[in-house]
C-alpha cells in the first residue's frame, strides 16, 4: 500500500532532501579547513608537550620530578651575569 503525502508535507519533505545535500556538499567542502584547522591546533600543543616532555629531571636531594627549561650552564651564565651586577 503507497501512502500519498498532502502536499503541505511534501514541500517539507523536499526542504529536509535538499538541507541535507547542501549539508552533505558543505561538509566535503570544508574537509581541508578542518584539517587545516586541526594541524593548527595540535601542532603547537604536541610542541609544548616535546618541550615539558624533554625538559623532566630528578631533584638529587629528594628525588621529586621537576621542569628544567634551561641548561646548567645558562643557569650560570645568568647567575654569573647577576653577580657581576652587584
Amino acid at each position: 500500500m503507497v501512502e500519498v503525502l498532502t502536499p503541505e508535507v511534501q514541500k517539507e519533505v523536499d526542504a529536509l532532501r535538499e538541507w541535507q545535500e547542501r549539508h552533505i556538499a558543505m561538509e566535503d567542502e570544508t574537509k581541508g579547513i578542518r584539517a587545516i584547522g586541526g594541524t593548527i591546533f595540535w601542532v603547537p600543543i604536541l610542541g609544548l608537550l616535546l618541550v615539558f616532555g624533554a625538559g623532566w629531571e630528578s631533584t638529587p636531594l629528594t628525588g621529586r620530578w621537576r621542569v628544567v627549561l634551561i641548561s646548567p650552564a645558562e643557569e650560570e651564565a645568568i647567575h654569573d651575569a647577576l653577580k657581576e651586577k652587584e
